[in-house]
């Protein structure tokens, strides 16, 4: 069906009906898919530029009845597996190709487009700024990820139960290092899972990236006070207080915001519950509960 070329196959007629423009914001030129660079790996039609599927021969020769249906996100297999693999199982021609760090990468990317795709599909308008960090950031995400690979330094992943649970677990760790974002309800929701535990694993994987000198507590205040804009030479005093007081039972993140409004409410610098709950995703009966735990023992240092 084609001509070799330069060790790609030039496929004629191979891209579907309604393929627009490059994923990547290729030209014509550069993207694999429009100039050729195309690998068949059964049964898959692969960019050798970005190694997105272009086509499957299900799109080529199953009808409309085909009962093929694609893997899930159940942790025994599909599309979001870790690279297990499957006793008499035909081997990916693409895959054979690679080294298993590369295979690996490919995998990450090919998560992270199918995510990509599934949050669009669910035509939700607050997953919107998430798929457009996911589309711009692509690179970093995936590059993050493999860092809590085996081929990594914190080898925290080798083939994970749920592949796609696993980089959003990174994914959210690099959202709230590099740009700051606390608030994941939208994702979380459409992961299927609490977004408080979605932040407790990102908090956990930003301190296995930091080392033995991070400092919780520390990176929730300052986190924190950026995002409720709280002055900056808050942050010194405010830690001091924090490590000077005996603090209540309560989850850390509970804490950590009851404190700061407790705190703030002693200075001219007053944040409501309603803010607070609405940075930090925790309740307003918790907070508030917190909050005035919290003044009662700031009362006592005074």
């Amino acid at each position: 069906m084609g001509s070799l070329t330069g060790g790609w196959e030039m496929y004629d007629d191979i891209l579907p009906d309604d393929w627009d423009d490059c994923p990547l914001g290729l030209s014509d030129t550069e993207c694999g898919a429009t100039s050729g660079q195309i690998i068949y790996s059964r049964p898959d039609f692969i960019c050798r530029v970005c190694r997105v599927t272009v086509k499957t021969e299900y799109d080529i020769e199953a009808g409309d009845d085909s009962d093929f249906q694609p893997g899930g996100d159940d942790g025994l297999g599909g599309d979001d597996d870790d690279g297990a693999e499957v006793l008499g199982a035909p081997v990916n021609e693409l895959e054979q190709e690679n080294s298993p760090r590369e295979n690996m990468v490919l995998r990450t990317y090919n998560t992270l487009r199918d995510m990509i795709a599934e949050m669009e599909e669910t035509d939700e308008p607050t997953l919107a700024p998430f798929i457009g960090y996911f589309v711009s950031n692509i690179d970093a995400l995936a590059g993050f990820y493999m860092m809590f690979t085996k081929y990594g330094p914190y080898e925290r992943y080798d083939q994970p139960p749920s592949l796609k649970r696993a980089i959003a677990n990174t994914t959210v760790a690099y959202m709230m290092l590099n740009s700051q974002v606390t608030r994941f309800r939208p994702l979380a929701l459409f992961l299927s899972v609490p977004e408080r535990s979605l932040i407790g694993q990102a908090v956990l994987h930003i301190e296995i990236h930091s080392g033995e000198g991070f400092k919780r507590i520390e990176y929730l205040l300052q986190l924190y006070s950026g995002k409720l804009e709280v002055p900056s030479n808050f942050y010194t005093p405010m830690l001091a207080v924090w490590e000077s007081l005996t603090h209540p039972v309560g989850q850390e993140l509970d804490r950590v915001i009851g404190f700061m409004g407790a705190y703030c409410e002693k200075t001219d610098f007053t944040l409501t519950n309603t803010k607070l709950s609405s940075v930090s995703g925790i309740s307003r009966t918790v907070i508030s509960r917190l909050r005035k735990e919290y003044l009662r023992r700031l009362e006592t240092l005074t």
